[in-house]
């Protein structure tokens, strides 16, 4: 869909962000009244809504925006503007607007950092929306070295600039700054790109990881990573490595990719550039995994390893997009880049990766080098996409998504008119499911295009009692099976593979008891999200008990022997006892009596018996002794 056409003045696309309930949004620049401001249009409903102005409080011209979703159609904002004039430059600010979940528009805007330079873009990350979880990672630079910027700082590559790597948390009304979390404020870096800028992402109780590039020692620019817990950085960790099988990586780590679990698991992964008589033979992607926070081993990265078949063909090698997800016992991630002209994905855990895989026509990749986006889904699978041509050539995105089932689609996305495709950027829901946007169209003639990918339900299980139950009081729930699509989960029950209920918003169930029988029934639930994707629960059993107890008894001379059974939940002995008759004492705590009348006789024997299930009965036994 496109939300802003061509004749709307864009400049610049900022992202797209999901929430984990099918809520989100899309943030850009165009001119309005002959300056650049923020526009952003909320995904709610199904829907795109029309796009609000976001910099209302804001008269001077507004670049790098960037966004996050969050609950209820909750979106932020962050965005540079002017903010004063300093010695005949222009020195801007980052600030940030929020749209609340039931307003129409966006609020005042807050100051993050009232200064953050000269340059109109700060590369910055931003990451989660909600008061005590947002938090943004920005690059500002204080000195790059041109005429009139005399310092003692030291320039250690031509083009070198200084700079901070800073974070802000949102607090209720407010922002704090984390301040710089540079490893060495004093060492040069290399100068700012869209593909070496600081990358944040926040778990679901707000602690963070943020990964930049900085050199080390050597003056070779690795990538490195910190915690953040609330606005307390933790110590700095390489993500990258400064030497490969025993000698010197000398080659810069120039592009990176971050993102971060609900539960702090942090995958990263680094194109690492061709350098003289490298060691690694050319330009290659490595990946690194930080465990999740409640591990043994969440202080360090469990170490780089290659995530490619090898150099890549030609030295044509995109910068990195890396998912991550927690599932089972390890996180699962994708990895995705162009490699030799090829969009190339890579699929695996914590314990490896896949070899990678070329998931498109060479031929038809509009860049040898362009971006290439991924998304993981938690139950497996999950998507892939890259600007691409159609076989006739016009630009647009395609798209491939694979299914938990094994099967795969594929789409060709593009805008209302022809163009070509520029700035493709993804915005991820821990669900698996995401939106994609890319601007198309020439300079002054750009529109903006997005559309929503969503996956089946995740997978859910089905809670049933654990001991046997009589019809009536058989109950049984099920977990939540996470779903971003507009209109929610409804839920189906079936039992023994009848379906008994249907379009159910709740997620209990209590079924009638003529339904039932005795028996162990076969209870599965299947989850339809608001697109009719549909994913079947694993069966459950239920334990279903409608009978109670039955007794006989049995005589040898004087002697009697009375035995009690359940064929389904078993005889509850501290529930059943025997009276035989004559006048002797009850016996009682037992599946089974035995009593020797005195005299012989004709006697009823009373049983009263009550099952695990709670089924009672009294029964009445005739036995004649001679």
């Amino acid at each position: 869909m496109t939300v802003a056409d061509a004749a709307s003045g864009v400049v610049e696309l900022g992202g797209v962000a999901m929430a984990d309930d099918g809520t989100g949004g899309v943030v850009y620049t165009r001119v309005d009244a002959g300056t650049p401001h923020v526009f952003a249009a909320r995904y709610r409903g199904g829907r795109w809504l029309p796009p609000v102005r976001v910099d209302v409080d804001r008269p001077y011209e507004a670049t790098a925006p960037r966004i996050a979703a969050g609950a209820g159609g909750r979106l932020l904002v962050v965005w540079t503007t002017q903010i004063a004039t300093v010695k005949g430059q222009i020195r801007r600010a980052l600030v940030s607007a929020t749209l609340g979940p039931g307003a129409s528009g966006f609020g005042p805007s807050l100051l993050v950092d009232a200064n953050v330079g000269t340059s109109p873009d700060p590369s910055p990350s931003l990451s989660r929306a909600e008061p005590g979880r947002a938090i943004v990672a920005y690059r500002v630079v204080t000195n790059d070295f041109t005429a009139g910027s005399f310092s003692g700082d030291v320039q250690l590559r031509p083009r070198d600039v200084m700079a901070d790597i800073r974070l802000a948390r949102l607090g209720g009304a407010s922002w704090s700054r984390v301040g710089a979390i540079n490893r060495r404020r004093a060492t040069s870096m290399r100068p700012p790109t869209a593909e070496n800028g600081p990358q944040v992402g926040s778990t679901a109780d707000g602690n963070a990881v943020v990964a930049w590039q900085e050199p080390d020692q050597s003056g070779t620019a690795r990538i490195w990573a910190r915690r953040v817990f609330g606005t307390t950085p933790g110590v700095v960790l390489p993500a990258t490595p400064a030497t490969w099988e025993g000698a010197p990586l000398t080659a810069d780590a120039d592009a990176l990719a971050l993102d971060v679990t609900r539960y702090g698991l942090a995958q990263v992964a680094a194109r690492i550039a061709d350098g003289p008589q490298s060691p690694l033979g050319g330009a290659r992607v490595l990946r690194n995994a930080l465990p999740i926070s409640i591990d043994d081993n969440a202080k360090a990265f469990t170490g780089a390893a290659p995530a490619d078949g090898g150099p890549a063909p030609g030295g044509e090698l995109g910068p990195p997009s890396v998912a991550a997800t927690e599932s089972g016992q390890s996180g699962a991630l994708r990895l995705a880049y162009a490699s030799g002209g090829q969009p190339t994905l890579v699929a695996g855990d914590d314990r490896g990766v896949d070899a990678p895989l070329g998931v498109g026509d060479p031929t038809h990749l509009t860049d040898p080098a362009a971006p290439v986006v991924a998304a993981v889904d938690p139950d497996g699978g999950g998507f892939v996409a890259w600007p691409a041509g159609d076989a006739q050539g016009r630009p647009g995105v395609s798209v491939r998504q694979d299914f938990p089932s094994g099967e795969l689609q594929t789409a060709l996305l593009a805008g209302d008119r022809s163009g070509a495709v520029s700035r493709l950027v993804v915005g991820r829901a821990s669900t698996g499911d995401a939106a994609i946007a890319f601007l198309q169209g020439e300079p002054g003639r750009r529109q903006v295009v997005v559309d929503r990918i969503s996956v089946p339900p995740a997978s859910f299980a089905v809670a049933t009692p654990s001991d046997w139950v009589r019809p009536g009081a058989a109950r049984f729930t099920w977990e939540e099976s996470p779903s971003g699509v507009a209109g929610g989960v409804r839920y189906d029950v079936l039992l023994d593979g009848r379906q008994i209920a249907a379009g159910l918003r709740t997620r209990t169930y209590r079924p009638a008891a003529k339904l039932l029988g005795s028996g162990v029934r076969h209870v599965r639930v299947r989850a339809r999200d608001g697109s009719g994707q549909e994913l079947l629960s694993a069966e459950a059993d239920l334990q279903v008990d409608a009978r109670a107890p039955t007794a006989a008894v049995s005589r040898k001379g004087r002697t009697v022997t009375v035995r009690v059974r359940d064929t389904g939940s078993g005889v509850d002995a501290a529930q059943t006892d025997a009276r035989f008759g004559d006048r002797t004492k009850r016996a009682r705590d037992a599946r089974s009596f035995r009593h020797r009348y005195r005299r012989a006789g004709r006697y009823a024997v009373l049983v009263r018996t009550r099952d695990v299930a709670g089924n009672r009965d009294t029964i009445e036994l005739r036995v004649r002794v001679r």
